[in-house]
């Protein structure tokens, strides 16, 4: 039997440098494969729209033709990165107007959660604790747009690229009527 053990050894080696092989060339292929730019990553919405909503009165659109939910963390960095972009949907002309309702729910008190709006120069006056919103959310940041009445027209989750705050918009835009 002594004399099958060297070539077992070889061959063991063998097989082990191909697997070695394998893997980095996997791992290279994941590396440097480029996403392909027609084709961006499709998320799904973390709440089905026509999902009827039993939101606290300060998250309703009482009167306006809809209202955008925002579900941020003060420990969140997503949601801080975002900032940005809320800056900009306060200064919408939909919601200057009353058109439509910018509210948020959070995670933290209020008042720590408006300075921490406040620190990024954004201001939003509704602003309700999660576990009284009416809402299940599984993450922050989440974006909830809802109709008057009440309906999620949609939503999504984590922090959007920019296609998707172009998606946002545009959804934003039917509902005001603009």
């Amino acid at each position: 039997m002594a004399w099958h053990r060297p070539s077992l050894e070889k061959l063991s080696q063998v097989a082990f440098i191909a697997m070695c092989v394998a893997v980095t060339a996997v791992g290279v292929q994941r590396f440097t494969r480029r996403p392909d730019a027609g084709a961006a990553a499709v998320r799904t919405a973390p709440l089905p729209p026509g999902a009827k909503l039993a939101l606290h009165e300060r998250l309703r659109p009482a009167g306006a033709r809809g209202a955008v939910v925002l579900a941020l963390s003060t420990n969140c960095q997503y949601c801080t990165a975002s900032m940005p972009f809320y800056a900009r949907l306060q200064a919408l002309d939909a919601v200057k107007t009353g058109n439509l309702r910018l509210s948020v729910i959070s995670l933290q008190p209020e008042p720590q959660m408006r300075e921490y709006l406040a620190s990024h120069s954004v201001t939003i006056d509704r602003i309700v604790r999660f576990p009284d919103s009416g809402m299940t959310i599984r993450g922050t940041p989440t974006l909830v747009l809802v109709n008057a009445e009440g309906e999620v027209v949609n939503s999504w989750a984590g922090q959007l690229r920019p296609d998707e705050e172009a998606e946002f918009l545009q959804a934003l835009n039917r509902l005001a009527g603009s």
